[in-house]
């Protein structure tokens, strides 16, 4: 990124700008350094394409330093990027340990900056407390780089009805069989890739998906309504 890329992306109606980083206290190797990162993102800062932090990988081993990650980023921009967990071909199964780590990290995540910044945290785990845009949408959809759903090709309103299909196939209708949890309205629809038995099995994987979901919200209900 630079000045001038901007300055075309704003001549061209190019809304904003996301600038991929790192767990900075435990980075991919081969990965740009966050330090350099933070530094170009607050340099080149502005308000007419303005820069938004991805989302930052968490591995499970590090569910203990999210409320350390958090605090690191909002020192340095003011900011927090969206947390994650790994996914897709990545996925590990995580211990009883660390979800433990994760609802009690998350409670100081949001006990410390609710109201003081947006809070983004596990998007494909809850969609339904993840700040997404100004608009307020739910759910992530991802598209691939490469246009092979043919948007360049065709209409707004074609290409409105092309993203309503990759939304269904994205986001899955689930109907859980325990409609006695207090969170079943909230698990209709699920992100695909809890259902991706690629490397693991399907019901494992929804099983780490209910136990982290509660875990999750069970941070944020006792950041905000418990003393």
């Amino acid at each position: 990124l630079s000045k001038e890329v901007i300055d075309r992306a704003y001549e061209h109606h190019i809304a904003n700008f996301v600038v991929s980083c790192e767990n900075p206290f435990k980075e991919s190797e081969g990965a740009e350094h966050v330090i350099d990162v933070l530094a170009k993102y607050k340099e080149l800062q502005n308000d007419k394409v303005p820069l938004i932090l991805g989302l930052v990988v968490v591995e499970n081993s590090e569910f203990k330093n999210i409320k350390k990650i958090a605090d690191f980023f909002y020192d340095k921009v003011g900011v927090i990027p969206a947390l994650s967990e790994k996914n897709f071909d990545t996925y590990e199964r995580p211990t009883n340990e660390e979800i433990l780590d994760l609802k009690n990290n998350v409670k100081e995540v949001v006990k410390k900056y609710n109201g003081v910044t947006d809070i983004g945290v596990f998007p494909y785990i809850i969609p339904e407390l993840f700040y997404n845009t100004e608009e307020e949408q739910e759910y992530l959809i991802e598209f691939p780089l490469d246009d092979v759903y043919g948007y360049c090709e065709v209409s707004h309103e074609e290409a409105l009805k092309k993203t309503n299909k990759v939304f269904e196939r994205n986001n899955i209708t689930y109907d859980c069989e325990n409609k006695n949890c207090e969170l079943y309205d909230y698990c209709k629809v699920i992100k695909w890739v809890w259902f991706d038995d690629r490397n693991f099995n399907k019901g494992d994987k929804m099983k780490d998906y209910c136990k982290m979901k509660k875990a999750l919200v069970k941070g944020y209900y006792e950041a905000l309504y418990e003393e």
